[in-house]
């Protein structure tokens, strides 16, 4: 199965869309672990069919006005 991940600059949650209970269980004990790594909040979830891995955090970022791109 083909994944990509893609992040907005200022993306304040990520998730993982597997399609069976062993990557689900997988992932839910990856997820967990780099959860607890970068301090996010929010838990895995699995719904229905698929498995969606959704967490988001608190972000205190100052304005990108500084920031210039060459």
């Amino acid at each position: 199965m083909e994944r990509s991940v893609w992040l907005p600059r200022q993306a304040n949650y990520f998730f993982a869309l597997l399609p069976n209970p062993v990557a689900a269980a997988s992932a839910d004990r990856m997820a967990c672990a780099l959860r607890n790594w970068l301090g996010l909040s929010g838990d895995p979830r699995g719904v229905g069919k698929y498995h969606v891995t959704l967490w988001g955090w608190l972000e205190n970022r100052e304005p990108d006005s500084q920031e210039h791109l060459p």
